[in-house]
């Protein structure tokens, strides 16, 4: 029971830190109210909003490196001859990358200072926030539980997260790679705490349904149990539907790491192929220059993917719980003569049957790119191999160059 306290008390300070960081940065238009609970929509006072964006456009426009490097490739590709200089994998995986990252940072950024869209962060965070304290009102607080495993895979992330900034910080500066991979945290890990409560959601439900199906085996009443999970579910599977919407917004720039995967793959096996150095050399610059990106990029899609497998596994089980109660209700309704008022009843958890039944067309799922493409175990393998069979192709260019 302790050790839940404090793994809840994880998940708290992850929110606190996620709030105060937006406010600091004067991100979103809202603001948190204590006596209420909820968020609420705000203006930032005026000087505030100068100093912010004064700060922010410094901080976008001084990096020099990212708009002489764009330029200047752009303006190359103009030239016959310095085009055949700057063809193939030289010159079209770095730009598809610098490309990539000023497309999805822009894109974060323009998503953090919309109105609109702060207006629909507040929504569905305040509905989190109404649901879990319906759950925590209704159930014992020892049904809540979080995934401790879960919790350890999300600090080695962060801590893979900070190795790639700094071999970023290593080798030539280009901030708006690291902008770009701080905002996308920042979105990262908004997603990660929803992720576990809504695994803590689950495995509730999944003991009110077990302790709905005992009451049923020893003749007690259940009917209330039931709708109270039909109405919770359904309350949650359309919050997952707006959740999925707004993360759908920003999830491209995890795939889109594919490219810079596959580069930095490359380069590590160059180095150990080619580079005539000492083996402590090779590791040396592994560590300094690699480990972060060869390792960071997987690593928060196997988070998410594990994540996912936990909630389909918990829905699976839903499921069978839902449909045996409804069996086992079935076949008492056939043994006993029942009253309008039962009837009434039993047509309802019917219908409520009907519609979960439905729903599991399109279930509780974690998504990339569209709804379909889940992030699960094959499509992690897929995107390993996607970004090997890419670093080989990349490799054996840089092979052929360097024997010419």
């Amino acid at each position: 029971m302790e050790m839940e306290k404090f793994l809840f008390n994880i998940i708290y300070i992850l929110s606190r830190t996620i709030y105060w960081i937006c406010r600091f940065c004067v991100f979103g238009y809202f603001s948190f109210n204590e006596k209420s609970g909820k968020l609420y929509i705000c203006q930032h006072s005026v000087l505030r909003k100068i100093v912010a964006s004064i700060v922010k456009i410094f901080l976008v426009f001084t990096d020099n490196a990212n708009y002489v490097y764009l330029v200047m490739t752009a303006y190359m590709a103009l030239f016959e001859r310095l085009r055949e200089k700057m063809s193939g994998y030289n010159f079209y995986v770095p730009i598809s990358i610098f490309s990539h990252a000023n497309l999805h940072y822009y894109k974060m950024v323009y998503i953090l200072h919309s109105r609109k869209i702060s207006a629909s962060y507040v929504s569905v965070i305040n509905e989190v926030i109404e649901i879990h304290r319906i759950m925590i009102s209704t159930f014992d607080s020892i049904y809540f539980t979080v995934e401790i495993n879960i919790l350890i895979i999300f600090l080695l992330e962060s801590i893979l997260n900070v190795l790639q900034i700094w071999n970023q910080l290593s080798t030539t500066i280009i901030w708006i790679t690291i902008y770009q991979q701080l905002l996308f945290e920042l979105f990262y890990w908004a997603y990660f705490v929803y992720q576990l409560i809504l695994i803590s959601w689950h495995k509730v439900l999944l003991r009110c349904l077990k302790s709905s199906l005992h009451n049923l085996e020893n003749g007690h009443r259940h009917q209330q149990q039931i709708i109270l999970f039909y109405g919770l579910y359904f309350r949650i599977w359309k919050l997952h539907s707006r959740v999925t919407k707004l993360w759908l917004k920003i999830a491209g720039a995890l795939f889109g790491s594919t490219l810079a995967l596959s580069y930095s793959i490359c380069e590590e096996l160059f180095n150990i192929i080619y580079t005539q150095s000492q083996p402590t050399e090779k590791w040396h610059f592994y560590l300094r220059f690699q480990i972060g990106h060869c390792l960071a990029p997987p690593m928060r899609i196997f988070l998410l993917g594990l994540c996912n497998n936990r909630i389909e596994e918990l829905t699976i089980l839903l499921s069978q719980q839902i449909i045996l109660i409804h069996l086992l209700q079935g076949q008492k309704s056939l043994n006993q003569v029942q009253s309008v008022q039962e009837i009434l009843s039993e047509q309802l958890l019917e219908c409520k049957f009907n519609c979960f039944v439905l729903q599991q067309i399109r279930p509780i799922r974690n998504y990339i790119w569209y709804v379909g493409q889940t992030i699960n175990n094959e499509f992690l393998l897929l995107y390993l191999w996607t970004s090997f069979l890419n670093a080989m192709s990349n490799l054996q260019y840089d092979l052929a160059n360097a024997n010419d």
